[in-house]
């Protein structure tokens, strides 16, 4: 409480409760408040279905997991999610890109650990909603496309968290593609075989591991 008013947000006062002339006016909560209780009431009533019917949370603690998530920081470090950003930033301020949605955003591992798994366990299986007699991602094989790819990390996720036989990214900004072919370089050349090797026990798909990149520039 500043000089008898609550906080205040874009000039307004939000979410104080004021004394006037000896009686006391609860405001009504601001935007952000209310949305961020919505969410967690929606999360309470998905924590208590998913009780209801059984389900656990998907925990990233098998042995694949935790070698692939190893392998990911190894390979990615010197890209984080800032150097993306710099990259994309300074290609849109020079081609004069006002549009929202070059803005640069990434994917994490876990994001896509949970999205596989997902489907692998529960709605890629046969009968599962428009899931076909033989399902989705039930067996090697498969594609895997990331359509404004950025700089690739998820690709090189995707290609340890599951035996897809083709993983392609596609992205616009020559500033990301570039960076991109750096990342999957070094996944090529060094760090794919720290992961698929006898002593892991993990083999490669029949795509070989590899990731397909394709400037959107250069294909449109």
């Amino acid at each position: 409480m500043i000089g008898g008013c609550g906080s205040t947000l874009g000039g307004a006062t939000h979410g104080s409760s004021a004394t006037f002339s000896g009686r006391s006016a609860t405001k009504t909560p601001p935007p952000v408040v209310a949305a961020i209780e919505r969410a967690n009431k929606m999360r309470e009533e998905e924590e208590r279905e998913r009780g209801e019917r059984g389900e656990e949370e998907i925990h990233f603690n098998t042995e694949r997991i935790r070698k692939a998530r190893n392998v990911y920081d190894n390979c990615t470090k010197l890209y984080s999610a800032a150097v993306g950003k710099r990259v994309a930033k300074r290609e849109r301020e020079e081609c004069e890109l006002e549009d929202l949605s070059f803005a640069y955003g990434e994917v994490s591992f876990e994001a896509v650990c949970q999205v596989i798994t997902k489907i692998v366990k529960k709605f890629g299986k046969e009968g599962e909603g428009t899931s076909p007699p033989e399902g989705i991602l039930q067996g090697k094989g498969g594609r895997y496309y990331d359509l404004g790819s950025g700089t690739g990390k998820t690709l090189i996720a995707a290609s340890m968290l599951h035996e897809f036989g083709y993983v392609c990214g596609v992205e616009y900004l020559e500033g990301l593609f570039n960076t991109s072919q750096e990342i999957v370089s070094k996944w090529e050349k060094v760090f794919k075989k720290t992961f698929f090797n006898e002593e892991n026990g993990f083999e490669e798909s029949g795509g070989g591991g590899r990731v397909k990149l394709k400037s959107c520039t250069g294909i449109c």
